[in-house]
């Protein structure tokens, strides 16, 4: 009768623990066999999602989420609800010819016409004004402000308010859609214009595309039906993984990705609602860098890289970062960066102002 009881006694405790297992991966904490997943500051990585020569993994968070953060809208959805501008130094809002537009290829002004506050990633790419440019930095737009950004030119051969025959009046168009990781760092971390052009015709040598002004928009948006079918594709799936895991108890706030074995980029947010507005935006660069990849294999008749990326080497980049000292950089915008440059890996940890506490997104990209 005690055997039976002490049998008994065993099956409950053991029922009980797995219970408690079963609760704690629900809730969304590390468990043991996660602990060589984990980043920095509560942050670890989710199961990878492998596709060829690109390598995904969400990233989620122990910390609780910040509402007051959630209430951050992108640059693109606020000026496609009419509460956003972004325009030439010069150009008014009201503008309604070429003439006295004005402008200066480092410095564009963004106009937040709503009340909530734009969260703006460097590497923003904008089309228009007289020529296209990426944004320089991450940044926050206070409610119903006007603000002067720092930009990088990404098209070389224009510098008129004419695009493709049409007048752009100095404004510009917000894409969904980011500079790849070349271009955007070599703007938002080595402050080189001149840098971003090579890279710029780099990246379009690569994907095959020639035009008049040598603008990046063309690798984003005209490299060919079997390039964008591929980056559909790529997007299709992460979609797909992505809005599952959305739609669970243990939201992802951000991604990290690898290209070709090697982690290009980790990007998280403060709350999974702030992720879910920018992924269209990333899973559109993830998608590009991978494509490229793949068309500079071909060209150089290299076999296409198809081993998954190890997890190991996400935790190394980003645990690299926090060795490095910070030097806290002040916005044109107004928001604060704690900016991290080291040999291997760069680091942007953006707030929205002084009294924040956690940044409001945080990007840990590979040191090109």
């Amino acid at each position: 009768m005690r055997r039976r009881d002490s049998t008994k006694m065993t099956i409950r405790i053991a029922t009980i623990a797995m219970s408690l297992v079963i609760v704690t991966i629900a809730a969304g904490y590390v468990t043991a066999g996660d602990e060589k997943n984990l980043l920095v500051d509560g942050l670890y990585l989710g199961d990878r999602i492998h596709l060829q020569n690109l390598t995904v993994w969400p990233v989620h968070s122990k910390n609780a989420f910040s509402e007051v953060s959630a209430d951050l809208i992108t640059l693109a959805d606020a000026q496609e609800q009419g509460k956003a501008e972004v325009r030439e130094t010069g150009a008014g809002g009201n503008m309604v010819n070429n003439a006295d537009i004005g402008g200066t290829v480092g410095e564009l002004v963004i106009e937040n016409k709503g009340k909530k506050p734009i969260l703006v990633l460097a590497g923003t790419l904008l089309k228009g004004g007289k020529q296209d440019r990426q944004v320089g930095q991450d940044f926050v737009i206070p409610p119903e402000k006007t603000v002067p950004v720092a930009a990088f030119c990404v098209e070389h051969g224009r510098w008129t308010a004419t695009r493709k025959g049409k007048t752009t009046k100095g404004k510009f168009k917000v894409t969904k859609s980011l500079a790849t990781g070349k271009v955007r760092g070599s703007g938002q971390y080595k402050d080189n214009q001149q840098e971003v052009w090579n890279e710029v015709a780099g990246e379009n040598k690569k994907a095959g595309v020639a035009t008049d002004t040598g603008t990046l928009m063309a690798t984003m948006e005209n490299s060919g039906p079997k390039a964008m079918k591929r980056r559909e594709k790529i997007q299709a799936r992460l979609f797909e993984v992505f809005g599952k895991l959305g739609k669970g108890a243990n939201k992802p706030v951000g991604l990290a990705y690898a290209v070709d074995g090697e982690v290009r980029e980790v990007r998280v947010f403060t709350h999974p609602r702030i992720f879910q507005r920018f992924a269209e935006t990333l899973f559109c660069a993830v998608a590009v860098e991978a494509d490229l990849a793949w068309l500079d294999a071909k060209a150089r008749k290299k076999k296409i890289h198809s081993t998954p990326t190890a997890a190991r080497k996400v935790v190394d980049l980003v645990k690299g970062a926090a060795k490095i000292s910070a030097k806290k950089v002040r916005t044109r915008a107004g928001s604060v960066n704690k900016l991290r440059k080291g040999k291997d890996v760069w680091n942007s940890d953006c707030f929205e102002n002084e009294k924040q506490t956690r940044p409001a997104t945080r990007s840990f990209m590979k040191a090109f």
